[in-house]
């Protein structure tokens, strides 16, 4: 891995912040339905800086929502859907620059993949640690959650890639 620029290490510092205060602020529908847009900043630190990177602003970000913000505390059990957004991150770095493109099926196709796991993920753990019951009831509102954010997300990360993150590419290169 080459040495990351200060604008780099001051971008990924803020996508951090970012990251955790989008976990911290998420929507509630209801009682039970939670939707956070927290993988939209780590997915930019992944396409902006690859898999190091990613999973590096990842798990700073998830310790730090843990430590300071989560009101259950810090699990790295958990931590493991924060790292899979800045590995897809990197992944659609790789992809982008061979391919110098990042369509909507293809990009869509990876989200939805990521929300699934991820929520797939949470919802095992929860199942082996909490209420079997209510986990079965949850992954349900989860899913839906997923359908709600999935677009979001995918418009977000597409404009933000073609318009804002390949200028900052042209301009380092």
């Amino acid at each position: 891995m080459k040495k990351m620029s200060l604008k780099m290490i001051a971008s990924i510092s803020v996508l951090v912040a970012l990251t955790v205060v989008l976990k911290t602020l998420s929507f509630m529908i209801g009682d039970q339905m939670r939707i956070s847009f927290y993988a939209i900043p780590l997915l930019i630190v992944g396409i902006m800086g690859g898999f190091v990177p990613g999973i590096i602003a990842s798990i700073a970000a998830d310790m730090i929502y843990g430590f300071f913000f989560n009101p259950f505390g810090f699990n790295p059990i958990y931590t493991i859907s924060a790292l899979l957004w800045g590995v897809v991150g990197g992944i659609l770095k790789v992809y982008s620059k061979k391919h110098n493109r990042l369509p909507w099926l293809f990009l869509t196709g990876v989200i939805l993949i990521s929300s699934l796991l991820e929520t797939s993920n949470n919802a095992l753990w929860d199942f082996v640690l909490y209420d079997k019951g209510t986990t079965l009831v949850l992954f349900g509102y989860k899913l839906i959650a997923i359908a709600i954010k999935l677009p979001i997300i995918v418009l977000l990360i597409k404009l933000l890639n073609d318009r804002v993150l390949k200028l900052i590419f042209k301009q380092e290169a």
